[in-house]
């Protein structure tokens, strides 16, 4: 098996930590610890770059709550800090590990999310609509993965020693007794249980030959021809999934098609497909309490709804839910043009970072307030100072910087001027 190394300058270079910051930014909610990390965000990002460098970086303590979604699960936490390491590990590290992963291996995977796995399954069961299906659901999942056989996995991916000592760390943060458990709510964790598991994935394609095999995490649905070849393949997947550690639950089943299979959130028939029972009465509780509701703020909360039931056969369910807000669902699903601000093309508009990474000159020529997303922002439109005025190409930028803005303000009556985007400490400005 091919493993890869010489990872850790790509991971420790600067525009990787940037490009690490702004995702971990983006994700963290408006608290304390992200206005701090902005107030003094080249600072953090020269330390981390540092850090990660000299091959020096320590990992902090874990926050721990518990949420309830529908069950009890302890979510912990890392720092805002510890989360920029994460994703500038994972940017770097994601392509080897979906890599060596099965085309059927779905679930906290960007592409592989759930309705791609329906959608699978919808393709193909016309195929096995006489079959019986065989669901294993392995027993906490995350908190019984053991350390010592998830690093040999891991090394037989990676071969660089500075990358493996860092990997350790992450999931050395957090183990039980035991030595066992990797952390739910930690970003690498995700990746590597996923991994961990793909030696099983390739345990059901190559070696016992399961074509119509389906794994979503740690939830696993394959058919079987008759029920005697399905008895056989939930013991053996059951002893490859005990050699890893892991448990069966109990509650592992082997039903025909015919009767429907409830998984990933539909209940699949060879003929059709509904939703979950839970979810549809959500969809109602939630459709009730919203009732004396606006309409945007209707559209709002139900949108994901929408999206669980377009993708199955839930148009009287639609009916039954709320008959005369009806057309507002299909809205929902409309693509809406983007604006095209000053009747300058959406091809013609660009980002004020790659103005500002250009250097270049532009002729300030109008602006104009917008809201976008219940977000305040302003749009620009400008020419390039070294092209040729007579017949000149218009753009447009946006940006929601609070001193552009005011800086556009203050000099409204000075258009047309000219001036560069430039980047201070944390905000965007220009002159």
């Amino acid at each position: 098996m091919k493993r890869f190394g010489n990872l850790w300058s790509e991971i420790a270079s600067r525009g990787n930590v940037e490009k690490a910051v702004c995702a971990a930014l983006a994700h963290q909610r408006n608290n304390a610890q992200k206005r701090e990390f902005i107030e003094n965000r080249e600072f953090y990002t020269d330390e981390i770059c540092r850090k990660l460098q000299e091959g020096t970086f320590d990992f902090s303590e874990l926050y721990e709550f518990k949420v309830y979604e529908p069950k009890e699960r302890i979510i912990h936490c890392p720092t805002l800090y510890d989360k920029v390491a994460h994703h500038a590990i994972m940017d770097v590290c994601k392509p080897y590990i979906i890599s060596k992963m099965t085309n059927d291996t779905y679930g906290s995977i960007k592409g592989r999310g759930l309705q791609m796995c329906a959608n699978r399954i919808k393709t193909n069961r016309h195929k096995f609509a006489d079959w019986y299906y065989i669901q294993i659901d392995c027993k906490k999942f995350y908190q019984s993965i053991p350390h010592d056989k998830l690093k040999q996995t891991i090394r037989r991916v990676f071969k660089d020693k500075t990358l493996l000592k860092h990997l350790d760390k992450i999931i050395d943060r957090h183990e039980d007794s035991k030595g066992r458990g990797l952390a739910i709510g930690v970003f690498p964790s995700q990746y590597l249980s996923n991994l961990f598991l793909s030696e099983l994935d390739h345990f059901a394609k190559e070696q016992i030959h399961l074509k119509w095999y389906y794994r979503y995490m740690d939830d696993i649905v394959c058919f079987a021809k008759d029920k005697q070849s399905a008895h056989s393949v939930l013991e053996t997947l059951s002893n490859k999934i005990e050699s890893l550690g892991l448990t069966v639950k109990e509650n592992a089943r082997i039903v025909p098609f015919r009767c429907g299979l409830d998984f990933i959130g539909y209940k699949f028939y060879p003929t059709h497909t509904l939703l979950r029972k839970r979810i549809k009465m959500n969809i109602k509780k939630k459709s009730n309490r919203l009732k004396n509701a606006d309409d945007d703020t209707w559209k709002m909360q139900m949108a994901s709804y929408y999206g669980w039931l377009k993708h199955c056969d839930g148009k009287n369910l639609l009916k039954t839910i709320k008959g005369d807000r009806m057309i507002e669902y299909k809205k929902l699903s409309e693509k809406r043009p983007r604006p095209s601000w000053f009747d300058v093309p959406k091809e013609q508009r660009e980002s004020i970072m790659a103005l500002c990474e250009s250097g270049r000159e532009i002729v300030f020529i109008d602006y104009m307030e917008v809201e976008i997303k219940k977000e305040k922002k302003v749009v620009v439109k400008y020419i390039y100072a070294d092209e040729n005025c007579d017949n000149p190409t218009f753009h447009t930028f946006i940006t929601k910087s609070a001193v552009i803005m005011d800086r556009l303000s203050n000099d409204k009556e000075l258009m047309p001027f000219s001036a560069r985007i430039i980047k201070k400490k944390n905000y965007m400005c220009y002159e």
